[in-house]
């Protein structure tokens, strides 16, 4: 559940309520602050408090002591934005500073960017 996006939560429970994949985008910024901190944002939280928060509180991200570079922070900061609008595509993740920057790992975008294209024809 703590993985979930606000909209998402906003219907958990119904089957109605509209998402795409910007969803993602939210939960892999909530996996990159749980892999830089070694836990979920609001873990202790039960069920019901952990909804709203998500839904209606501060959106999560990495505390400000650290060692995690600005580019990081911007990276969390965009995939955690509450509407779904303003959240980047994966594509557009790809050329963000933190993962274009990174040296070593061009085969893993090409790897990344094969798949969104295969994606792209189903």
């Amino acid at each position: 559940m703590a993985y979930m996006a606000p909209e998402v939560l906003a219907h958990f429970g119904q089957n109605s309520g509209e998402y795409d994949h910007k969803a993602d985008i939210w939960s892999l910024g909530i996996a990159a602050i749980q892999m830089a901190e070694g836990h979920l944002p609001f873990r202790r939280l039960p069920k019901q408090k952990l909804i709203q928060r998500i839904t209606t509180g501060p959106v999560p991200s990495l505390p400000s002591r650290g060692n995690w570079s600005d580019e990081f922070r911007f990276f969390i900061s965009e995939c955690l934005q509450r509407d779904p609008g303003r959240r980047p595509s994966a594509r557009q993740l790809l050329t963000h500073p933190f993962i274009a920057e990174l040296r070593g790992e061009r085969g893993v975008q090409r790897n990344i960017a094969q798949h969104l294209h295969r994606g792209t024809r189903h």
